[in-house]
Parts: C-alpha cells; structure tokens; sequence
C-alpha cells in the first residue's frame, strides 16, 4: 500500500512539474533552425510565436525583422508580428545569453543614464516593408503654438507592427506603422487587446516614428475585465489623428497602469497629445481609479486638450513631470480629474505659457508645483514647444528631465494613497521610488552627488550648506535645524523641538576603490547650566547607511553626564564600508531640545587612514570668482596641478598655470568641484555659479 501511494505521488508531482514548464524558442536572424537553441535558432519571429504555446518564451536576436502574416487577405500592408495570449516575447539579446538578465545595457543616447530600453543588442521591429524612407515634418497649426506631424513615404508600411493578443512583449524597438486603414486605425507600432480575460504587458520597449488615423500612434492597449501594463517604454515622434499620439491606454471593467515611460515629441489632433488614458469603469482600485498614469516624465508634446497627458474621470496622474507641451483649449501640461504629485511647468494652454494644469471636474491638482524648468531639471530644453530651428531639435536629443540638486522637486511628493507595493518599487532609473526619507515629483527620484575618499568639511570657508563639498546635500533634504555657526556645524535649542530627530547627511560617499575606511571628527557639547531632569534623553548619534534607509550607529552621545570638551574622535569603518558607497550622518535626537545647549561638529575627514583633514582653501591661498561663465583662479604657485569636476564627480577640465591666475569655461549653471594640487597639499573647493 505505501508502494502504491508513493507511485500515484510521484505521478502527481511529475503531472505538476510537466504543467508547470516552459519551452524557449530562438530567433536569430537568417536563421534555418528549429528555434530549439540559439545554435539551432529560426529565422522566423512569427513561426516561433506560432509554435509557442501560453508560458512558453520566444528570445529574438539583434537585428531588423519584418513582419510576414497577413490580417487581411492578399493585403501586404497588413502583415504584423501576431502575438498569442500567453506568449513571452523577448528582444534585446546578443544570441548567447542563458537568461533574460543577461542582455546588456549601456547609455546608447549620450544622456547620462541607463535606461531599461536602452539595449546594446537592439531587436528592431519594423513596419518599413516597402524599403521607402519615411519623412517625418513638425507643421505649426493655424494658432501659432500647437502643431502636428506631417508624414511622407510611410504610404506603403505596416499598419500595425505589433498585434499582442494577450501576450508579453520586452525589449524591441519598435518603427514605421502606420495605422490608416479604415478597420486598422488604432495602435500602429503596438496593438495590445485582451479581448475576454487575461493579463499582458508591454515592457522596457522603445516606439518610434508611427501613426494611426485614430488613437494609439504609438502604442495602443485594451482590456475588457482584466489588468494590463505599459511600462519602461521610451515613445517618440509618433501621432495619432484623434487621441493618444504617443500612448493610448484604455479600459472597459479592468485595471491597467501606465507607468516609468518617457513620452517626447508626439502630437495628437484631439486629447492626449503624448498619453492619453481612459477608463470605462468606475472602480476603487486607486485614489478611487481603475487605471493611473504614474512615474511619467513627458515633454513637447502638442493636442487640442492635454498636450502632455490627458485622463478621464476614471484615470488619474500620479508623480509625473510634463514640461514644453502645448494644447490649444486646456491643459497645455495636464488635463485630467484627478492629478497629484506632479510637476508641470513652461507649458503652453492657448497660447499661455505656465504650469498647464486644468481639473476636468473644476476641483484643484492635489501637491502639484510649476517649477522654473532651469531649476528642476538637470538638462531642460531652453525653449517651450515645437523646436523650430536646428540648434533646438539637437538639445531634443540630449534634454535630461532628471531633477538637479536643489530641485522644488526633491521630496516634495506625497504618499497618500500610493500603494505600499509602489512605494517599495522603483523608479525611471532603477532606482528605489522613495529616498531622504520622501517621495520626489516626477519619474526620478533625486540622487545625492558622489564624492571620492578622501573628502572632509573643516566650515572654515563656507557660509551655506550648498557651498561644501560633502554636506551640500544636507539642505536638499531640509536639515535647517543645523546652522552654520563660528566655523562649526551646530545644532542648538533655540527652535524648541520635542520628540524630535534631525539628522546632518553627507552626500553620497564613494569608498568602491578604497581598503580602509576612517571617518575623523571634532565633537563638543554643552549642556544646560540649569538643573533638569531626566538627564540621558538628548542624544547625538553618528551612524552610517549604505542604502540611505537603513542605519547602524557608528558612535552616541548624550547629555547624560553634562558638558562634553571637545575632542578628536577617530573610527575605523574598514570592516563595514571598504568597497563600498554609503552615506554618514550625526542625528541630534531627544525629547526635548531646551534640555541642551548646542552640538557642534567640526573637522569632519572621511579618509583612508584616519589622519588629520585633507586642507580646505584658505583665505591665503588661492581665491576664485565667476563672471558670466567664465571662472577665474587666482594667486596660484607655478607647478600647480587644477581639476575641475561637475557635482557627479565627472571630470571636466585640467590645467596647469604658467601665471598666478587661470580660467575656465563652466559648461552650465550648477555645481563644481575644483581640485588644486601643489606642492603644498591638496585644495578641494566647491564652486557654485
């Protein structure tokens, strides 16, 4: 009997191991395989899909692929990649890799960043099956401020590239649809519909140079009942002759998010003119939404409403960033019943410049601020709208909507309502959604300028927190309780504070090239000349953090035995941060801070070896200035070595004078670090212009 229940056992575990598994099939192209591996690839993407059945994967190899299967009979414009429900359709790989994480990625456009669409092997998908280019012209509308794209030569492409029903599709670029067929008007790069019931997503895709007669230029999904995702995509220089000219994202009775994708120059003649989303179906699934457009980053982008993004009553916008869109009646940025945690700003709404933020139900936007795009954005474009010159459509190419140190932006979020599942995810850059203890607006989350062991602080030199080189980022994230104080960092009693924690931050600290690791630091005390009890409850920490969220105490101190001297202190961290990138913080905290007198905190040194400060510039030696953009060194001694540093750490110039002064070109406004190397020591100096 036990023989018997241990056979019909391993029947049922062999029947669920058989259920449970999926076939991988190889697409390379000129391949003459069976797809059973990459040495054995096919050539044919569709006749993989269509061997496929639902969880099993296809993984396509760089190159360009045509689609081959034809939605209308003897109709060759009507050929389109046909996905089936179920079917996992993967791009981007090299033709070796083993598993999905393997494909590689690189900062392709020169921006500065990585993006999850931004493969090195790129599996094109086009629609171009004519082999005629394709001509793409902004034409301004009769207003003078909106526009529309004009096209020739896509006459005899695809009209849909991509038809997913109900599948995956990551990591393909996607080019040349054009939708304009009275039955196949929607959606001409990516038509995704779940006709019944069934989940898909379309992922870490980029979408170009396509159009539909309808909606969805770029992309267009649909679900009756179930949920859906676009998510990671980059959408560009699509249009759509009624809504959606880059995205279209609608719903009957489901849910679906639009979320991390980067929409720029899309035009759409009605509503939405990079996003437009629309939802049926009431339902209580989000801020009283079934669907939401979340983590967005939007710009120049043209409609007759919602230049940037549109939304229904069902549909909300979340933590997005739409700069440079125009509409001609409402919501030059935004236009949408519910909009919260966003920054919109040099928008164009009838031809008005500001924020472009219109409430569809006359309510208000909830936490949403219109900043100076030149003081949110690390690289913004200088101009609103449609580029018209040359010069304008280059700085297209390399705008960076990224939020720059000081940015209005940086945690000025609001969590309210906001899944723990979104809080605990991540943002456009991979990086967690929520850092310095709060949500930013837009689709980046602020990250604190690295800096390189050696560094240290002496605030001999400095009258702000933006002017040190390792605390700059302490008024980024609101330590306004430490004052900079007779050369010192002190955190005194004269804001009364009770059941309180206010931290000093470093900024990000680079040690990934380090063996050891010392943090060096002068500490003083004084306590209350008046009688108070209990004693112990003021406490001054210093701890560090790897991730910004979680901290282990390097060192504490309290009021519990009255006035500290001051004194040198001196930790060896090797153990924990040698090789690594971590941040260091000295947290006043207590119960009352009328029970102290002040903190002070000088000579802060984060080295190697626990020696004294690497020298600051001092009022003797060499002394700088900047007129316009140009930056002036001087009283400087021959056989100096100068480096000049943007705030990321980034090498920009060096030079060696041959007088006792020199000059540089700052490229833009910001944040520098000038390096003077002498004879005498080193000099480290923040430059701010």
């Amino acid at each position: 009997m036990k023989n018997l229940k241990f056979y019909f056992s391993f029947l049922l575990l062999l029947g669920c191991s058989l259920l449970s598994a999926k076939n991988i099939y190889y697409v390379k192209q000129n391949g003459t395989g069976n797809g059973s591996s990459w040495a054995n690839a096919s050539g044919s993407i569709q006749a993989m899909i269509d061997k496929a059945a639902s969880g099993d994967e296809v993984w396509v190899a760089k190159g360009t692929y045509y689609p081959t299967t034809e939605t209308i009979a003897r109709d060759v414009r009507s050929r389109t990649f046909l996905i089936k429900a179920g079917v996992k359709l993967y791009g981007g790989f090299a033709g070796t890799e083993s598993s999905i994480a393997e494909r590689q990625l690189a900062d392709l456009d020169g921006n500065g960043r990585i993006d999850s669409c931004e493969l090195v092997n790129p599996t094109v998908l086009s629609g171009g099956i004519d082999g005629v280019p394709d001509v793409w012209t902004k034409k301004m509308n009769s207003d003078g401020f909106t526009w529309q794209w004009t096209v020739t030569g896509n006459e005899g492409n695809c009209y849909r590239v991509v038809n997913n029903n109900g599948g995956t599709i990551d990591g393909f670029s996607v080019i040349g649809g054009n939708a304009n067929n009275l039955n196949i008007s929607f959606g001409g790069g990516i038509y995704s519909y779940a006709p019944s019931s069934g989940s898909y997503s379309v992922s870490n895709c980029t979408v170009s140079n396509c159009s539909a007669s309808s909606v969805g230029g770029g992309i267009f999904a649909f679900s009756y009942s179930d949920s859906y995702s676009v998510s990671n995509c980059t959408v560009s220089n699509c249009s759509a002759s009624s809504d959606g000219g880059g995205i279209y994202a609608s719903s009957y009775s489901g849910s679906y998010s639009i979320s991390n994708c980067t929409v720029s120059n899309c035009s759409a003649s009605s509503d939405g003119g990079g996003i437009y989303s629309d939802s049926y179906y009431y339902s209580s699934y989000y801020y009283s939404s079934s669907s939401y457009v979340i983590n967005c980053t939007v710009s120049n982008c043209s409609a007759y409403d919602g230049g940037g993004i549109y939304a229904s009553s069902y549909s909300c916008v979340i933590n997005c960033s739409v700069s440079n869109c125009a509409a001609a009646s409402s919501g030059g940025g935004i236009y949408a019943s519910s909009i919260h945690n966003c920054a919109s700003s040099n928008n164009l709404t009838n031809g008005i410049t500001g924020s472009g933020i219109s409430i569809s139900n006359g309510g208000s936007p909830t936490n949403c601020i219109s900043p100076d795009i030149h003081l949110a954005y690390l690289h913004p474009t200088s101009f609103i709208g449609i580029a018209t010159t040359e010069v304008q459509k280059k700085e297209l190419l390399t705008a960076d909507w990224h939020l720059k140190a000081g940015s209005p932006c940086i945690n000025a979020g609001t969590t309210s309502g906001l899944s723990q599942d979104f809080l605990n995810g991540k943002d456009l850059d991979n990086h967690p959604r929520v850092l310095y203890g709060a949500i930013d607006i837009g689709a980046y989350e602020f990250m604190s300028p690295s800096v390189q062991i050696p560094i240290s602080e002496n605030f001999d030199v400095i009258s702000d927190w933006s002017q040190s080189t390792l605390f700059s980022f302490s008024n980024i994230i609101g330590s306004t309780q430490w004052a900079l104080n007779n050369q010192k960092a002190v955190f005194n009693w004269q804001t009364n504070l009770t059941s309180y924690s206010i931290p000093l931050f470093t900024c990000e600290i680079d040690g990934t090239n380090v063996a050891h690791v010392f943090l060096r630091y002068d500490l003083y005390f004084e306590a209350y000349a008046g009688s108070i009890t209990p004693l112990g409850t003021e406490q001054l920490k210093v701890e560090f953090s790897p991730d910004f969220v979680n901290w282990t105490t390097i060192a504490s101190y309290s009021n519990a035995n009255g006035t500290i001297s001051n004194q040198t202190y001196i930790h060896d961290l090797s153990a924990q941060l040698a090789g690594k990138k971590f941040y260091i913080r000295f947290n006043a905290r207590g119960q009352n801070s009328n029970r102290i007198e002040k903190w002070e905190i000088d000579n802060v040194t984060i080295n190697t070896d626990g020696s004294s400060a690497v020298p600051s510039i001092q009022n003797n030696a060499c002394n700088w200035n900047v007129k316009d953009n140009i930056l002036t060194v001087n009283n400087l001694s021959l056989g100096s070595n100068l480096q000049l540093y943007d705030i990321n750490g980034k090498l920009i110039s060096q030079k060696k004078p041959d007088a006792s002064s020199i000059q540089f070109v700052l490229p833009a406004h910001g944040a520098y670090v000038l390096k003077v190397t002498s004879e005498t020591g080193n000099v480290i100096q923040k430059i701010v212009w």
